[in-house]
C-alpha cells in the first residue's frame, strides 16, 4: 500500500507542485519512504505557502501512506480548498474515502465516507478532461451508488 501511495504522489505531483527546495525534498523522502521525515518537511513548507492546493496533496498522500487517514482526508480537502478544480486531489480524496470505507465497521462511517466519495468523483467529472481518468471515475461512482441503495 505505501509503495502505491509514493506512486500516485509521484504520479499526482511530481516533487510537489511548487518550485522550493522542501517540496522536492519531502517528495524525495517520500519516494525513499521515509514518511514521517517527509511529513514534517510539507509542513514546513506549507508554513511559506499554506494556500499551495500542491503541497497539501502531497502531504495528504503521505499521510495516507502511514495510514493517518483523517489527517490525509482533512490535508487533501484543503487541496481543493485552495484549487476547487484540481482534479487530482479530488480523485485521490475520492479513492482515499473509498478505502476508509472498505475498511470500516461501522455502517453509518462506512455510508458517510461512501457519500463523501461519490461527492468527490461528481467534482472529478465535473471539472477532469483526461477521458481516462473520466471513465475510472463515471465507474466509481455507479460502483458507489450501487452500494450506497443495497
Amino acid at each position: 500500500m505505501r509503495t502505491l501511495i509514493a506512486v500516485l504522489l509521484l504520479a499526482f505531483c511530481g516533487p510537489a507542485r511548487s518550485a522550493d527546495a522542501p517540496a522536492e525534498k519531502a517528495a524525495a523522502l517520500v519516494h525513499a519512504g521515509n514518511y514521517e521525515d517527509a511529513i514534517k518537511v510539507y509542513k514546513q513548507a506549507l508554513v511559506n505557502n499554506p494556500e499551495d492546493a500542491g503541497l497539501h496533496l502531497s502531504l495528504g498522500l503521505t499521510y495516507q501512506a502511514v495510514s493517518k487517514f483523517e489527517h490525509a482526508i482533512a490535508s487533501i480537502r484543503k487541496a481543493v480548498e485552495f484549487s476547487p478544480k484540481f482534479t487530482d486531489a479530488y480523485y485521490s480524496l475520492a479513492l482515499l474515502h473509498e478505502a476508509v470505507a472498505l475498511n470500516s465497521d461501522d455502517p453509518q462511517e462506512r455510508k458517510k465516507n461512501l457519500e463523501s466519495a461519490g461527492d468527490s468523483w461528481a467534482k472529478v467529472l465535473l471539472f477532469e478532461k483526461d477521458v481516462k481518468k473520466v471513465k475510472v471515475a463515471r465507474k466509481h461512482k455507479a460502483d458507489i451508488l450501487e452500494q450506497l441503495s443495497e
